[in-house]
């Protein structure tokens, strides 16, 4: 039989520095919230540079596509939103964004694509930010912070530095 302790069912864990087990029960300690990111992109190793860059400070979600992203966006309510504009050659994430803005809650949009013509279209201004790809991940940690979306700015170590860097100047050659 499992005993009952009706002041942690209570007052939870707030307080506690470790998980803690009381008879049968096993309470976790109340980690803070922290913000979701959702990665709009159907290329696969841009998402998984992009998490790995992002992972830090934030849960990342992945989508490859508009009904997955979707999807993802009405089931997690993420805080910012990394979109990709084209898609297999089809310029959808200008829909995606589109539907992003219809469902009401307020997400930080950044199009983070290679479509140099993108910033001209009539829609980016839908977005809250633009950056080219390849992206100078310094400069979107500085966007993101200025926009209350990180917990503090810091400085990557010079290590993941030149990972990342090294990362969107290969990919930046290979789309070339």
């Amino acid at each position: 039989p499992c005993e009952f302790f009706p002041d942690v069912l209570t007052h939870g864990l707030d307080y506690a520095d470790e998980d803690v087990s009381y008879g049968c029960h096993r309470y976790k300690r109340k980690e803070p919230m922290r913000k979701k990111l959702l990665v709009i992109d159907d290329d696969r190793e841009v998402r998984q540079a992009t998490r790995f860059a992002f992972e830090h400070d934030f849960d990342v979600l992945e989508a490859r596509d508009e009904k997955e992203a979707l999807r993802l966006f009405d089931e997690h309510s993420p805080e910012v939103v990394f979109l990709d504009i084209v898609f297999h050659g089809i310029p959808k994430g200008w829909e995606i964004l589109k539907e992003i803005r219809k469902r009401g809650r307020k997400a930080l949009v950044v199009l983070v694509t290679a479509l140099a013509s993108a910033e001209r279209n009539p829609l980016a201004g839908e977005a809250d930010g633009f950056f080219a790809k390849p992206f100078d991940i310094d400069r979107v940690n500085a966007f993101l912070a200025e926009r209350g979306m990180l917990p503090e700015a810091e400085d990557l170590s010079s290590e993941e530095k030149e990972t990342g860097e090294e990362y969107w100047k290969e990919e930046g050659e290979a789309r070339r």
